[in-house]
């Protein structure tokens, strides 16, 4: 037989519920959604980084701590590389 709900089951709100449990409901869900996929990211930027820390010849850490402008240009455009093929990832 058919069911009446339109969608699945887990969605369909209690009968309980007031329209105001259900929203409030539907935001901590969300929140908590996006509180998940921010912490990927980030973890997939830090994994990107040090995984480029880990192929390159050049300690580029040391080097900025040397004061070299050039390597703090190459690993910052390292990170916003990154970065930009996690977020595009992470939205579609």
């Amino acid at each position: 037989m058919a069911s009446s709900s339109p969608g699945p089951v887990w969605l369909s709100p209690k009968v309980s519920e007031t329209p105001d449990e259900v929203l409030m409901s539907m935001f901590l869900t969300q929140l908590l959604l996006s509180l998940a996929w921010t912490v990927v990211g980030i973890v997939l930027v830090l994994g990107g980084t040090w995984l480029f820390d880990r192929l390159t010849p050049i300690d580029y850490r040391a080097e900025i701590r040397k004061g070299n402008v050039a390597a703090g240009v190459v690993l910052a455009s390292v990170v916003l590389s990154i970065t930009a093929v996690v977020v595009s990832n992470l939205v579609t």
